[in-house]
């Protein structure tokens, strides 16, 4: 018997960290992507991490150059990002009127992989905490923003302190829906 399978799926936002353009409890519509598939710098994606279902947005593409403050809080992990080399320029000169405030570091995303970050950066765990994402690891293309609002998702479960994950779209290959 071969199974149908649906190529859209909803998607519940829970958290702030792509607040404004995705609240708490916001309902989205997601178009599942295929191995071929390609994305392009502003699409927002699901995609799982660590047995973790996030929301974010893509920044960089595969081969592409960013930049980071990397400093003594971050643990290697570059907070502040550039994604111009006008902003790297800029970056280096605070650098140079501050040394306190660390170093710059240029980062190259690899081959098959996407850098994502949330819109709220100060409320993100995003590629600035994990890493580049294989696209291997995304499962939709957010195609509908806002389909309705439920109440704070975050209030009825399924949270996560890093960041917005989808919760029904998770439990669906459990009611044989794939």
């Amino acid at each position: 018997m071969t199974a149908w399978l649906l190529p859209i799926r909803f998607g519940v936002v829970v958290g702030e960290s792509m607040a404004p353009a995705f609240r708490d409890g916001q309902v989205f519509l997601m178009w599942r992507l295929s191995p071929q598939a390609r994305l392009r710098r502003g699409d927002v994606v699901v995609f799982h991490v660590d047995g973790e279902v996030y929301l974010k947005r893509v920044r960089a593409l595969a081969g592409e150059r960013l930049w980071g403050l990397d400093w003594t809080e971050t643990e290697g992990r570059p907070d502040y990002l550039a994604f111009s080399s006008a902003e790297a320029d800029y970056l280096r000169r605070l650098v140079r009127r501050a040394p306190a405030l660390g170093h710059v570091v240029e980062l190259r995303v690899p081959e098959d992989s996407v850098f994502l970050v949330g819109d709220e950066v100060s409320g993100s765990y995003d590629s600035r905490h994990f890493g580049p994402v294989p696209l291997k690891a995304i499962k939709g293309r957010v195609v509908v923003a806002s389909v309705l609002s439920l109440p704070a998702a975050s209030s009825y479960g399924g949270a996560t302190a890093r960041g917005p994950s989808t919760s029904w779209a998770d439990s669906w290959p459990q009611m044989g829906l794939k």
